[in-house]
């Protein structure tokens, strides 16, 4: 298993310590707005049904690997409920959610590259494994182009590319 199935341990080993402190930010951020929003009738169903949205992922991200679709899921609720949140003193952080949760999605983003990369990694290697040269190559070249940062990418694109 390449991945860990818990969301702060796959957080802290791929992106250290400083993204897991971004992560528990915003979910403790967004519970607690959330929560806050609760006592509003105005903004009570919208708030209640993203407090039960995060927790569920939160839940859900301790047991199992993550998809983009419910990464995509968690940044759309964090926009809304920094969207509905009345609160003068709630303005500097509804700021910080909605210029911060492009950028953080973004980051999401480029750890699954590297996550698909390895799947098309291992793929070439099983294809090479077996002796299709020709399909192995054409799946470490994408590798190597999905993510050319990696040292072991570079060595077998280097392999097969640069002889």
């Amino acid at each position: 298993v390449d991945q860990a199935h818990n969301l702060f341990i796959e957080n802290l080993t791929t992106g250290g310590i400083i993204t897991l402190a971004a992560l528990l930010f915003f979910l403790f951020v967004a519970l607690k707005t959330s929560l806050i929003q609760l006592p509003h009738k105005k903004t009570y169903p919208l708030s209640f049904s993203i407090f039960l949205s995060l927790a569920g992922y939160i839940v859900y991200s301790q047991l199992n690997i993550n998809s983009h679709l419910q990464e995509f899921i968690f940044f759309l609720n964090l926009s809304i409920l920094s969207s509905i949140s009345p609160s003068k003193k709630l303005k500097i952080k509804r700021l910080i959610l909605f210029f911060t949760f492009p950028l953080l999605f973004l980051f999401f983003i480029l750890n699954h590259r590297l996550q698909f990369a390895d799947l098309k990694f291992k793929e070439a290697y099983t294809l090479e494994q077996r002796g299709n040269i020709e399909e192995a190559k054409t799946l470490y070249e994408q590798t190597y182009l999905l993510y050319p940062f990696e040292q072991l990418y570079n060595f077998k694109y280097r392999q097969f590319f640069h002889k």
